[in-house]
């Protein structure tokens, strides 16, 4: 996976995906970024929200399953899984669990840290040559 120094999502996708945080607060939402990466850019063209197999307020796990099948619909579909999305229960920052799991899948990351129903931060990152990057995020 190469750099990707942003992504670039709709303001409806990143709406729906902070509703979905607000929410469910009492586990950690999680889901996939489908598109494709230009000029450094993750230009996400669809979400899909996936079930946290966890059930966790403070982890994610999604099925082995479907993340096969969403690869393989992506690419039937000329897309990429080109990031995953999770909430977390407090400030969007990397967990220590979430940088493990980056080194498997390098891909954009983007996490909704959320404190409250009108307190909460957005923000991705991606792992790249062993160190955490920060990501812009660009709404459309």
């Amino acid at each position: 996976m190469q750099r990707i120094k942003r992504i670039q999502i709709s303001r409806k996708d990143l709406r729906k995906i902070i509703e979905e945080s607000i929410k469910n607060l009492s586990m950690e939402i999680c889901g996939l970024l489908m598109g494709k990466i230009d000029n450094k850019t993750a230009v996400i063209k669809r979400i899909k929200f996936t079930p946290n197999i966890s059930e966790s307020p403070i982890r994610f796990k999604i099925d082995p399953l479907t993340l096969y099948e969403t690869y393989m619909e992506a690419e039937k579909r000329g897309e990429e899984v080109v990031g995953i999305f999770h909430s977390h229960p407090s400030s969007s920052q990397p967990s220590a669990l979430d940088i493990e799991y980056m080194q498997v899948n390098p891909v954009v990351w983007l996490i909704v840290g959320v404190r409250g129903k009108e307190n909460y931060e957005i923000s991705a990152w991606q792992l790249f040559e062993g160190k955490i990057q920060p990501v812009e995020i660009i709404e459309e």
